[in-house]
């Protein structure tokens, strides 16, 4: 039986109900490889609550991850991805429907502590999130209520296509669903309980309409920031959120291009207890700077000049030459993907646009110095 099933319910619940996001490994010695892995693992999964007995590590890894790991049952880690735009490796962190219900019964921390971690700790691109309202009395709104609101046109909508989509049928229960998966946020709202009675689930609920508000892409990572700043009303600002997707007016003659000028119905009102509309804040997402570059790079180079200056007897010259022979051959290795990438830090500090003729230059100019500089005499 599923987590989510096991229990009757009763009133509204919120949840989040799916959630995945993607961070970056950070790395500053390939023969550590493992150990950071190891390490990300254990702060990963202790900080949800869950001992290393409770993690397994996978035989095969999805979507291009080099690891995978399963934190209790059913959440997944993945490490060493594609590379993100800042030139790290990604790894990605995903909390099905039962991932999110076996994270809540850990009992440890709330999903406000889980976002904080993520996006402030680990500097994590919050993905996907779902966010659901299950409504398990229907004493205030029913379905076939909404359904009467939408076919006479009394309603307004934050999506840009207004029309939406019902499917399904009398048995396995309606879906209403605005917007699609191919955009940053869709609205469904359908009978939970019918759905899991079609899959030969188990059911104990009498009564069980779900609003699931599905965000990704940048509307999931401005929503789950500005989640960030409602923490004392975490609940008014997801009834207002569903309320700015979806506002039922009262009866009215208008046309439906003027409903806006029309009140919430009274019962809308009542449901969504009496909340405003929620607005979601547009964070900006910091591309790579010249400041986070060195961050993380100056270990690396720390790393390297202590090992060569010690290896070359602490001669700065013999190392200065060393290190011009080290990176000649990844002069041929400057595509114009990474072309690209140092001309936005040159345009930061002032410096003109470099091009690929005057990368050979300074190419030249390297095998030159060098030549000059290693001759005996």
């Amino acid at each position: 039986m599923n987590i989510e099933e096991s229990t009757k319910k009763e009133g509204i619940h919120i949840i989040i109900d799916y959630l995945s996001a993607t961070f970056p490994f950070k790395n500053f010695d390939d023969d550590l490889e493992k150990k950071v892995v190891e390490e990300t693992v254990l702060l990963i999964s202790q900080f949800m609550g869950f001992s290393l007995e409770e993690v397994t590590e996978d035989e095969y890894a999805t979507a291009r991850y080099r690891y995978q790991y399963q934190i209790g049952d059913s959440i997944k880690l993945r490490l060493l991805g594609p590379e993100l735009k800042t030139g790290m490796p990604s790894c990605h962190l995903e909390l099905r429907g039962q991932g999110c219900r076996e994270f809540e019964n850990q009992g440890e921390k709330t999903f406000y502590d889980l976002l904080f971690f993520l996006m402030i700790r680990l500097n994590a691109n919050i993905t996907r999130i779902d966010i659901a309202i299950d409504d398990y009395d229907g004493s205030i709104v029913t379905q076939n209520m909404i359904k009467e609101a939408l076919d006479s046109r009394k309603y307004t909508t934050s999506f840009k296509k207004k029309s939406y989509k019902l499917i399904g049928s009398d048995e396995e229960g309606w879906s209403i669903q605005f917007g699609s998966h191919l955009s940053t946020q869709m609205l469904v709202i359908y009978d939970k309980k019918k759905e899991q009675l079609s899959k030969n689930n188990e059911c104990e609920q009498d009564y069980w309409l779900r609003y699931e508000m599905r965000f990704t892409k940048e509307k999931a990572y401005n929503v789950c920031f500005t989640l960030l700043d409602h923490k004392d009303d975490f609940q008014n600002y997801v009834y207002g959120l569903l309320y700015e997707m979806i506002d039922f007016k009262e009866d009215n003659a208008y046309s439906e291009v003027d409903q806006y000028k029309v009140e919430t119905i009274s019962w809308w009102k009542k449901f969504l207890h009496e909340v405003k509309k929620s607005q979601i804040i547009k964070y900006k997402v910091h591309e790579t700077t010249l400041e986070r570059y060195l961050n993380w790079v100056t270990p690396i180079l720390t790393f390297y000049f202590l090992f060569r200056y010690i290896y070359n007897a602490h001669d700065m010259k013999k190392f200065l030459l060393n290190l011009l022979n080290d990176i000649q051959d990844y002069f041929s290795k400057m595509d114009p993907k990474r072309l690209l990438k140092l001309n936005k830090l040159l345009k930061e500090t002032g410096q003109p646009h470099l091009k690929k003729n005057e990368l050979n230059l300074i190419f030249q100019e390297v095998e030159e110095f060098l030549a000059r500089e290693e001759l005996p005499f």
